[in-house]
């Protein structure tokens, strides 16, 4: 809707690309729907979301990994190609696991390397 106000306005494309934060071809094929088709045409209007190949095996993961944390991302990348026979790179797998909960501060705790402040303390 912002973008039909600016071109209300008057606005060029860019600058309503810019105040928007829309790409430029976004903001022309919004204009050219709502001449075309008018207000629902635009409030209708569906964008291509594609769904990830790991979506259907979330779930399974997720338990997966909170009961088998991975000592390493490679590791967790090798173990998904193994599960699944999709394989991920090292920063999609890091996003995975913190989409999963889980931290390197939790796998660390899980895998008994973690120690707290006082235990720190008294090793020094």
């Amino acid at each position: 809707m912002t973008i039909l106000w600016h071109k209300h306005l008057g606005l060029p494309h860019h600058e309503i690309a810019k105040l928007s934060s829309a790409a430029p071809n976004t903001v022309t094929t919004t204009i050219r729907t709502y001449i075309e088709k008018g207000l629902s045409g635009v409030e209708k209007r569906h964008f291509h979301q594609p769904v990830s190949q790991i979506e259907p095996q979330r779930d399974f993961l997720k338990s997966h990994f909170l009961k088998y944390p991975p000592r390493t991302l490679k590791e967790a990348a090798a173990e998904i190609k193994r599960l699944t026979g999709v394989s991920f790179t090292v920063p999609h797998v890091r996003h995975l696991l913190i989409s999963f909960g889980l931290s390197r501060k939790k796998q660390e705790a899980s895998l008994g390397n973690w120690m707290t402040a006082s235990e720190k303390n008294k090793s020094h």
